[in-house]
């Protein structure tokens, strides 16, 4: 059995965004061939080994005190982002920098999870050749643009990001569209590129009967109230979309919205709010699931970003009717009109009035088709296939 060693320079467990499922999941997937070692650096708290399967290790790998101090005062003083922090001092993390090169003494394959690992990674290797694989989340630089970070980190960003696509043997992409961005911006033979969509785990979607939904909702006050749910972790295209659901609000106070996840955290939210939205902030999965299930209606008013949204996925999955922009349902296979309703961030209002008067009955059928579509086509073990073929293929050449 080949070994697989896994690179993150953030922490994959427990979830706050849906970088961490990818790297979690796709790593699962994978371990039903192969020895997996995901090597997270974490901030605080303990060193730890969790077993998640058979095959399948996590190890959270605190940073040193004064390197996560450093990272610390760079991004309060100087608007400084951890990643560019992290590809300039990687060496001060100097625990993480062993374990990674203790696992990977005996890796068959290495999986960047983020360009800015590369340099660990390469040192971690010493010399040795053990092919790359870049699983690229996003695209790095549109990312950091939309992100509006300091222009003076951007030479860094795009550098970290060209030297993963030149050294990697392989680039999984999450979409056909950031497959077509390292074309054209970092030069990368279309070849090289496998498009490996971000997924969903239909298995932890909870299936509640009509009392079971009904005590949900009445838990959280919800009675028969058309209830709209958008999740998101804390950036700002999920803050920009928060902010479109706060003015649809306000013309709309027969529905109730529920905003879950990091999003909620976002200081610019700590106002007074519409008395319909209810931040119920960052839930743990099974929390999470039972928010979905007890929804009427999922909102996604993103507009800007790269990758995809895993928040999709998971609407689709919890056959939850889904309201959504066009480039927000970018690279998930669903179809306007057939698996989702779509929007405009201005016609938010008018459309969520419209889908009211619908009935919960017309709405359901386009959700059920929306999760017959994703557990075909978007469960992380349909999609794994396809990574586990890459990967396999990827070590064979690699003997």
């Amino acid at each position: 059995m080949a070994s697989i060693v896994v690179a993150s320079f953030y922490s994959v467990y427990p979830f706050y965004h849906g970088g961490q499922r990818r790297i979690f999941f796709l790593s699962r997937e994978l371990s039903r061939d192969h020895a997996v070692t995901v090597v997270a650096l974490a901030r605080g708290g303990p060193l730890r080994y969790s077993a998640f399967a058979p095959n399948l290790t996590v190890i959270r790998v605190p940073a040193e005190q004064d390197y996560a101090k450093m990272e610390e005062r760079r991004i309060r003083e100087e608007d400084f982002p951890f990643n560019a922090t992290y590809v300039q001092h990687w060496t001060h993390c100097r625990l993480y920098q062993s374990i990674l090169r203790e696992r990977l003494r005996s890796g068959s394959l290495a999986i960047l999870e983020q360009p800015y690992s590369l340099p660990a990674v390469r040192d971690a290797l010493d010399g040795r050749d053990v092919p790359i694989l870049y699983n690229a989340h996003n695209v790095e630089t549109v990312q950091m643009a939309i992100l509006k970070r300091p222009e003076r980190v951007m030479p860094l960003i795009r550098s970290a990001e060209q030297a993963a696509v030149a050294e990697s043997v392989a680039i999984a992409a999450c979409t056909g569209i950031d497959r077509d961005g390292f074309v054209s911006d970092h030069a990368a033979p279309p070849g090289k590129i496998a498009v490996i969509e971000n997924g969903v785990d239909c298995a932890a979607v909870p299936r509640l009967t009509a009392d079971q939904r009904r005590e949900m909702r009445c838990r959280l006050g919800l009675g028969e109230r058309l209830t709209a749910l958008f999740g998101g972790s804390q950036y700002s295209p999920n803050i920009a979309a928060v902010e479109c659901i706060l003015s649809a609000a306000t013309h709309l106070p027969d529905i109730t919205f529920l905003v879950v996840g990091t999003v909620c955290n976002f200081a610019g939210f700590r106002r007074t709010l519409p008395g319909n939205v209810l931040m119920l902030g960052q839930l743990n999965e099974a929390e999470k699931w039972l928010a979905y299930v007890a929804s009427d209606l999922a909102l996604n008013l993103v507009v800007s970003g790269s990758g995809s949204n895993v928040k999709m996925f998971e609407y689709a999955a919890a056959g939850l009717p889904i309201l959504s922009t066009e480039f927000g349902a970018r690279g998930t296979g669903l179809r306007p009109g057939e698996h989702y309703y779509e929007t405009t961030t201005a016609d938010l209002a008018e459309r969520l009035g419209a889908l009211a008067r619908f009935g919960r009955d017309t709405l359901s059928a386009v959700g059920l088709a929306a999760r017959t579509l994703v557990e075909q086509t978007s469960d992380w073990r349909v999609i794994g296939e396809r990574y586990r073929a890459l990967a396999a293929d990827l070590i064979a050449g690699g003997r």
